[in-house]
């Protein structure tokens, strides 16, 4: 079911406040965007840094 949800989105966003319990989030729902194979845009603050390579497989928007 979340899959086929997923499949209806163009694009996935993962806005993060940029605070402790941000840093502290795994970026699950930035992987379950790309394991559908859709542009994933993730706030640029805790693990979403590690997963997301800007341009690549992801945008990281600055500010």
């Amino acid at each position: 079911m979340e899959v086929e949800l997923f499949n209806s989105f163009d694009i996935g966003i993962m806005p993060l406040p940029n605070n402790e319990w941000a840093k502290g989030k795994c970026g699950m729902k930035g992987l379950l965007y790309m394991s559908v194979g859709i542009p994933s845009v993730m706030s640029n603050v805790g693990m979403n840094k590690d997963i997301i390579e800007h341009g690549v497989n992801g945008f990281l928007p600055v500010g």
